[in-house]
Order: C-alpha cells, then structure tokens, then sequence
C-alpha cells in the first residue's frame, strides 16, 4: 500500500450492515448508532463525530402504488409528517436510473431528491425551529419488494444553496458539491454492495404479515442531535434480525 492509499484509508471505513449481507464505506468520522442505543432492525444509522449530521440506511416495503419520483417525493413527505415539520420544501429531484451513481446497483431504477425540512430539535414544544438539510437517494429493487433508501441529514446553519446549484453530479463521489457534509453520501452511494441477496428472501415470503409503524429515535452524539422519523418493518421472524444475529 502507498503512501497516498494509506492516507486515503485512513480516512475511509468499511461497515457490514444486517449481518454483512450489505456493506458500504463512510467517512471515518461516522460512527454506528447502534454502539450508543438501540437502533431498528431494519435500519442502520450513523452520526458524524463532528457535527450533528446523520446518514441512514433504510429497507422498506416497495411502495407499489408509486412509480419513479412519486416514491422519493412520498418518502421526503412522510419524513416531514412524522418530524412535525413545520415547512418542508424539495429544492431538487431527479430520475438517475440507468447511470452510475450507484454503481453496484446500477441495473436498478434510481432516484435522488434535495429538500429542507424545519424542524424542532428533539420535537420539543419549546425548542428552536432549526432547517435541516435533507439528501435522500431512492434504489428501487422491485423483484425483491424492497426500497432502499439512504438519506443524509445536514443541519443547514448556512444559507441553503441555490436551487440551480444541485444536480446528478453533486452526489458522485470526489466532485463538488453545495454542502461539504455530501462526502459521506457520495462514499455511501458508490461502495453500496449487496452480498447476500437472501437477507429480502424471508421478507418476501411473509410479506403479508408486515406491518407498517412509526416511532421516532434520535440522532444523538454528546448531547445533541435530531429527531427523525423512522419508518419500522414489524415481520414475523424476521429476515432482517435474523441476518443481523448471523
């Protein structure tokens, strides 16, 4: 190994999520939730050591009654619904299928939308309303009836972007973006790898038995952090806590 790709690893770490039947890379200073509190088990959540940022892996139910943007776009509106948000607008979206933004999936319908939500810290009656910058990229795997969606959620403390400014090539790792906390989704986005398909095989088999529930956790690091909403697979036996006791 180099000097340069030691440096670059250094920065860089490899997670195995749901039982290494998924992997991606994140930024060094990204951290599991899951080492501080109790995570879902159909999610993987991690939090910036630095700032309160935080990028979540989600495994949903395909929303089969929504076809190509209309599921990011609901996504987006239902995380505004359960985060009580006060103003949610979408800045940016965009149907990125058949490119290679995420280039292990890349056979798969893709979607990316840019949207800011106002939002209370922690939901709290009597807190600040405090803008919050939200990534969210959509990967659409119909055969297996599941929708991944990765979202990067950025305090935006700073004048929001121009809405001119966002486009395709903001989430390709190593180009420029408005936001410098994109880095983490643009790792995320091109080292997402599934290496056990059979972790959606039981999901579909009990599809049936899945009901929907809402709660909300906290992105939380010494002290501070966001709430946000968290969309729950309640499966019988579920495939998903099986492969992460695996």
């Amino acid at each position: 190994m180099t000097r340069k790709e030691k440096s670059i690893s250094e920065k860089v770490r490899s997670h195995a999520l749901f039982g290494g039947a998924i992997t991606i890379s994140l930024p060094a200073s990204f951290s599991s939730a899951s080492d501080i509190r109790q995570v879902p088990d159909n999610q993987e959540v991690f939090i910036d050591d630095a700032s309160d940022a935080s990028l979540i892996l989600e495994l949903l139910d395909l929303e089969r009654d929504k076809e190509g943007l209309e599921a990011a776009t609901y996504f987006f509106n239902d995380l505004a619904e359960h985060n009580d948000a006060q103003n949610a607008t979408i800045q940016y979206k965009e149907d990125l299928s058949g490119t290679s933004l995420v280039p292990n999936l890349a056979a798969y319908p893709t979607y990316a939308l840019v949207g800011t939500q106002t939002v209370s810290k922690f939901h709290a009656a009597d807190a600040a309303l405090l803008p919050v910058r939200i990534y969210l990229v959509n990967v659409r795997l119909q055969q297996t009836g599941t929708d991944v969606l990765l979202t990067l959620n950025l305090p935006a403390l700073a004048q929001a972007p121009a809405a001119a400014s966002f486009n395709a090539a903001m989430f390709v790792k190593g180009n420029v973006c408005p936001d410098s906390g994109m880095a983490a989704l643009q790792e995320a986005l091109a080292s997402l790898t599934i290496r056990n398909w059979g972790l959606f095989g039981g999901a579909i088999r009990i599809r049936e038995s899945v009901q929907h529930e809402y709660t909300h956790i906290t992105a939380r690091q010494d002290g501070v952090g966001w709430a946000f909403s968290i969309r729950l697979l309640k499966v019988s036996n579920n495939a998903l806590i099986k492969s992460r006791e695996a």
